[in-house]
């Protein structure tokens, strides 16, 4: 989640619920990865592009190493 993978979190939450389904944390977390609270709209948003530019950063630098 904390890397912008939602779908994914989403999965992993579910899967562990099958295994621990009275885990408060694991169904909030969940709740509010399904939800398309501002909040959630916001993270999903800041994650996009903060791994833009991470992906930027990244071209850069192999661009550097290569020249």
């Amino acid at each position: 989640m904390r890397q912008g993978h939602f779908d994914k979190a989403r999965e992993v939450y579910e899967q562990l619920l099958m295994r621990d389904g009275e885990n408060h944390l694991y169904r909030k977390r969940l709740s509010f990865l399904s939800e398309e609270s501002p909040g959630a709209k916001k993270l999903r948003l800041l994650c996009r592009i903060l791994r833009k530019v991470e992906e930027k950063r990244d071209e850069r630098e192999e661009g550097k190493q290569s020249g």
